[in-house]
């Protein structure tokens, strides 16, 4: 029988700390990745395991910290769910070592949890439009289409052909 191995005095990896943009914003923390145009939403789990991965921190000394944050006993899966889910979304400078024992899903610690679930490491994610895209608009007389979003620059507005519902011209009107 495979021996659980015991993690508690193991070193937490290194949270990535370039080319992102980092808000805290009550017991959560924002983060824009900048090299790939994608916003992440950290609850206040997942904010306490990434703000704690600085190399020096351990399993046990998290957990203990946890504990205490969320007023709540939780079990080390939680540690390891949003290890798991820093990695995806590339907030850890490396790979760590996983536990064999702990391949839960978001689902499955719910689940096994019940009334915890509150306390879940839970991640969103939202790509966010490159700046060009931000700003972009069409000139007057360029052809627009209503169903694409790109505006028609200020004080032009797309106008369409009677009978037309989608497509049209950037003009200025003029009354």
């Amino acid at each position: 029988m495979k021996s659980k191995k015991d993690f508690t005095n193991s070193v937490l990896p290194k949270a990535r700390i370039s080319d992102i943009v980092v808000q805290d914003v009550a017991d959560e923390t924002l983060v824009y990745d900048l090299r790939n145009d994608k916003a992440h939403h950290l609850n206040k789990t997942s904010t306490v395991v990434w703000q704690n991965c600085n190399g020096e921190t351990t399993y046990g000394e998290l957990l203990e910290k946890l504990n205490n944050e969320l007023k709540s006993e939780i079990d080390s899966d939680f540690i390891w769910l949003a290890l798991n889910e820093l990695e995806k979304i590339n907030l850890l400078e490396r790979d760590f070592e996983k536990s064999p024992f702990t391949n839960l899903t978001r689902r499955e610690v719910v689940v096994k949890y019940g009334l915890a679930a509150v306390t879940v490491p839970l991640i969103v994610s939202l790509v966010t439009p490159v700046s060009a895209q931000m700003g972009s608009c069409l000139p007057v007389e360029s052809p627009c289409d209503f169903t694409m979003g790109t505006p028609c620059c200020p004080p032009a507005t797309c106008v369409a052909p009677f009978g037309s519902n989608s497509s049209g011209t950037c003009e200025v009107i003029i009354n």
